[in-house]
Order: C-alpha cells, then sequence, then structure tokens
C-alpha cells in the first residue's frame, strides 16, 4: 500500500511503519546503529576543518573506493523506487566508477569489475565537507568520495542475506563474499 501510494505522490509521500513500544524496539534493533551514527557524524565535523572523508573512513573501520567527480547521474521511478546510476570518474586513475543504486546504492563497480555490494552500505559523500547526497542531487560535477562502510554483522548472516543481500537483486550470494577481499 505504501509504494502504491509514493508512486501515485509523485514520491513525495513520507510514511512511518512499524510502530514498536520500547520493549520489542529493543528486540529488533541492530545494537549500537544510533551510537555508530553519531561517532561518524562527530568525526566528519571534527574533521571537518581538515579531512572530512579521512576522519569518518578511520572512525567508521570503513574504506575508500574512489575519489572523483561525477560525470553522469541518471535516475527514473522503478514501481515506487527510485532507481538509477551514477558515474564516476576517478580523480588519480582517471577509471570510471558506476554505482547503481534502487533507492539504496546496491552495487559499485570499477569499469566492468564488481568492487562493493549490498549488504555493505555504499554511500556518496560530498568532498569538501563529508556529507552524505542523495542519489537524485548528484549533479554532474560534483566531487565526491565513494565509501564503503562495513555491513552490521545481522545482515551477513545467512538469514540476512537471504533477505537483502546479493539474491535481492537478482545476483548471487558469493558477489557479496568476493567484494569483501578487494
Amino acid at each position: 500500500i505504501a509504494r502504491s501510494f509514493a508512486m501515485i505522490s509523485g514520491n513525495i509521500a513520507g510514511i512511518c511503519d512499524h510502530p514498536l513500544d520500547g520493549k520489542r524496539f529493543r528486540e529488533y534493533i541492530i545494537p549500537d546503529t544510533l551510537s555508530r551514527a553519531r561517532s561518524i557524524g562527530y568525526a566528519r565535523k571534527v574533521g571537518q576543518q581538515n579531512d572530512p572523508i579521512t576522519s569518518i573512513l578511520k572512525e567508521a573501520d570503513a574504506r575508500l573506493l574512489t575519489n572523483g567527480v561525477i560525470i553522469d547521474s541518471e535516475w527514473h521511478d522503478a514501481n515506487g523506487f527510485i532507481e538509477g546510476t551514477i558515474l564516476i570518474k576517478d580523480s588519480q586513475t582517471q577509471e570510471t566508477w558506476t554505482i547503481w543504486f534502487r533507492n539504496e546504492n546496491m552495487i559499485a563497480r570499477k569499469g566492468d569489475e564488481l568492487i562493493s555490494i549490498i549488504p555493505t552500505i555504499i554511500s556518496i559523500l560530498d568532498c569538501e565537507n563529508g556529507v552524505p547526497i542523495l542519489n537524485p542531487q548528484c549533479q554532474t560535477g560534483m566531487k565526491v568520495a565513494v565509501i564503503a562502510f562495513p555491513s552490521p554483522e545481522i545482515w551477513t548472516t545467512k538469514e540476512g542475506l537471504a533477505i537483502f543481500g546479493p539474491t535481492y537483486i537478482g545476483m548471487d550470494d558469493q558477489d557479496y563474499g568476493r567484494t569483501l577481499k578487494k
């Protein structure tokens, strides 16, 4: 129902679902999610004077995939999802990176090589201030850093991968394991 409402509203609808009381919230929440978000945000703020991307990478134990410039960005409504690709030219190697998304960033490729895939959290950040950029706001010429944040452990289990792993987007779960070695 919510997806249908989003579609007919032109994707400007907002919803809040799955209301929980405190007891259930504590049972279902991924531990330390809010604390982790706060510490990463603080690292970005502190690093803003010098290098917010390096500060974020260090605090989150994340890895930098690429620093570069957006050379193309396109998206469309796909049955209530925002789906598209963002092309980024690496500032040093001049290689082209492709980020494919369906609401969330699902796949990062360097040329044809798969580098990162869900459930790894792939984020596009403004190089200057470390602020995340929503996919529809990505514009040609923006200087960005693409970061892969480690997935919460629960999503890397057999059960987690069955819900939001590579098979969710028609790929093989083994693709996730291969990208961790890169």
